[in-house]
């Protein structure tokens, strides 16, 4: 097929991977952002759900324990899946638990959206690294499997910055 939005043509085929690697290790930039924009609901979220220090405790912790179970469905999505699909798997996640955190009206709504994107990072964590490490030659894969790593601390001090920019909203 020829070119397309979709499909570029490119005359050095390392290009490709590059944009490949930028796009993929945008995960990390999820992963820190999640991460870190919590802190700044934290100031807002007793008050406006009615939840007390116990249920702002376990909002915290349903992330990371999602975490857990995603990482348990990581060997099964990137076998059957592929690791794009995997990916492709991981973003569903995000989406929906991002989509059930912005909407929650119930301390019930906001654990469901924070477990559920807690499965979608668990998979993505242990996707993204191996599929830029499988895709980049030897050179260059040391450098472009840590530009994950380097977008999730980017992610960390962009959520901070946003969560301070919306506290007033």
């Amino acid at each position: 097929k020829g070119p397309g939005f979709f499909r570029p043509i490119l005359k050095d085929p390392r290009h490709f991977t590059w944009i490949m690697v930028i796009f993929a290790s945008m995960g990390g930039l999820l992963f820190g952002l999640d991460q870190s924009l919590i802190s700044g609901a934290n100031l807002t979220l007793p008050t406006a759900l009615h939840l007390d220090s116990q249920q702002i405790s376990l909002i915290n912790s349903f992330m990371p324990l999602g975490a857990v179970f995603g990482s348990f469905l990581l060997g099964p999505s990137n076998e059957y899946l592929g690791r794009r699909g995997a990916i492709i798997l991981a973003i569903v996640f995000y989406t929906i638990g991002a989509a059930l955190e912005a909407g929650a009206i119930s301390f019930g709504m906001m654990l469901a959206g924070r477990l559920v994107l807690g499965l979608g990072l668990g998979i993505e964590v242990g996707t993204v690294p191996v599929y830029v490490a499988e895709s980049v030659g030897r050179k260059v894969r040391g450098n472009l499997v840590s530009l994950y790593q380097f977008n999730i601390a980017l992610g960390e001090v962009l959520g901070f910055v946003v969560a301070a920019i919306f506290i007033k909203v």
